[in-house]
């Protein structure tokens, strides 16, 4: 039983993780390492391929969590750090650019812009990293944008 990390909660923290547990308004594996920490807590002894077995998860998951408690407390045992997520992928100046153009007067023949013919015109502009439509689409919907709508701006709240 050498290399078992003992868990000692604080006394509000096992009341917190015993609620956290029974009301399930976490995610899955939130309330899963809310369990593996109240039962290294309650069973002192107890191996990490033991908590793996009673609590359906893998050993890693259980020294992991159990690791992260003893470094840096309960809030990071329990919850995911948070991720830095993928980078954008137009800059600052070519949103606006897409913005202008989705105001703009529509090509000759169009009554009103296309996600297509948006991301076409911005790639002219970008031919060495061209995007599709989704980061597109992402702007409008910042910027409140409706192309195909017959008055060509974003919504200002005003409704006569």
């Amino acid at each position: 039983m050498a290399n078992i990390q003992l868990i000692n909660l604080g006394k509000d923290e096992e009341p917190e993780l015993s609620q956290m547990v029974r009301r399930g308004r976490w995610s899955r594996s939130e309330i899963k390492r809310a369990q593996i920490l109240l039962l290294a807590d309650k069973e002192k002894d107890i191996s990490n391929n033991e908590i793996a077995k009673r609590l359906n998860c893998g050993r890693e998951t259980a020294r992991r969590v159990r690791s992260r408690y003893i470094a840096d407390g309960l809030k990071a045992a329990i919850f995911d750090r948070p991720r830095s997520g993928q980078p954008k992928k137009l800059s600052e100046k070519e949103e606006a650019y897409v913005v202008a153009i989705a105001c703009s007067e529509a090509p000759a023949g169009y009554a009103h812009w296309t996600l297509k013919m948006v991301r076409d015109r911005v790639n002219k502009k970008r031919k060495d990293n061209p995007i599709s439509v989704k980061p597109i689409i992402r702007i409008f919907l910042q910027n409140q944008l409706k192309p195909w709508r017959e008055k060509n701006v974003g919504d200002s709240g005003d409704h006569a």
